[in-house]
């Protein structure tokens, strides 16, 4: 039997956000579903996601309209093609429907999001650290990178290896490796801004990733990976992985989600203690 889903009638789908580079890949698995009509909003005229023959219409307008032009665009799309969904790919898009989707909600559905709020102090590798720590939820020692007396100070609290990364990004992208306190001095006083990079110990062990869809703080879906190889010191996201169940990652994703009272997507990059052999 075919893994094929299908509906029974036409479904359609609007992803507000063709220009992410993760658009591409979810609409290829979206195709898989028998009748279901995809459409994209883009602001790029040209993405790749256009020429896909998933795409049943694609729609775009002018970057220097911003959200103001999203919103126009999205309320004439949904009213002109009578979308049953938006779904939203990636993370600025999301913060737009945490502020915006009670406009479209008068016209179609959307996919879960968070509130603004919760999204902030989600993304933000600091703010996150702060939340974890007041909700009593383990997590690396971390500190905010900033010039002057405190951060030396709080630096002196640290045990060596430590990692460094921006506090807003993904994908591995900045995170560096620093086995002593100088070559991190020397690093962040020519490489960064005050402000805008946290440094974490490093933690010896492996990588493991939870990914989750949740409602109102309640967990409907999720997975969990690890490397099929670990190769140490790598921060890209994992290629090769094996899926895995593990009830402690389970119950604690469980919680943080809980008290976050998140919906929507998330994904969680966590490590296996090898030391402590926790997570």
């Amino acid at each position: 039997m075919s893994g094929t889903h299908h509906f029974n009638k036409p479904y359609s789908v609007l992803i507000p956000d063709g220009e992410s580079f993760f658009a591409l890949p979810v609409l290829q698995c979206l195709g898989q579903m028998e009748n279901i009509h995809i459409y994209v909003l883009s602001n790029n005229p040209s993405a790749a996601i256009r020429f896909s023959r998933y795409t049943k219409k694609y729609f775009s307008y002018p970057v220097e309209e911003g959200d103001t032009g999203r919103l126009r665009a999205l309320l004439r799309i949904v009213k002109e093609k009578k979308i049953d969904i938006v779904l939203t790919i990636d993370e600025p898009t999301i913060r737009f429907l945490s502020e915006n989707g009670s406009e479209l909600l008068k016209y179609t559905r959307l996919a879960p999001y968070p509130k603004a709020e919760t999204f902030d102090n989600v993304v933000d590798k600091w703010k996150f650290a702060n939340w974890l720590k007041a909700n009593n939820i383990p997590y690396p020692i971390t500190i905010l990178y900033q010039t002057g007396p405190v951060f030396e100070d709080e630096l002196s609290e640290i045990n060596f290896p430590v990692l460094i990364k921006p506090a807003r990004g993904n994908g591995g992208i900045g995170i560096k490796f620093f086995n002593d306190p100088a070559s991190l001095k020397e690093y962040c006083l020519n490489h960064i801004q005050s402000g805008e990079y946290i440094v974490q110990s490093f933690v010896e062990g492996y990588d493991l990733g939870c990914s989750v869809l949740s409602k109102d703080g309640k967990l409907l879906a999720t997975t969990m990976q690890k490397r099929s190889i670990n190769v140490p010191l790598t921060f890209s996201p994992f290629t090769n992985i094996d899926f895995l169940h593990d009830s402690n990652i389970y119950d604690l994703i469980s919680k943080i989600i809980k008290e976050l009272n998140w919906s929507g997507v998330a994904h969680f990059d966590l490590r296996y203690d090898e030391k402590e052999g926790l997570v």
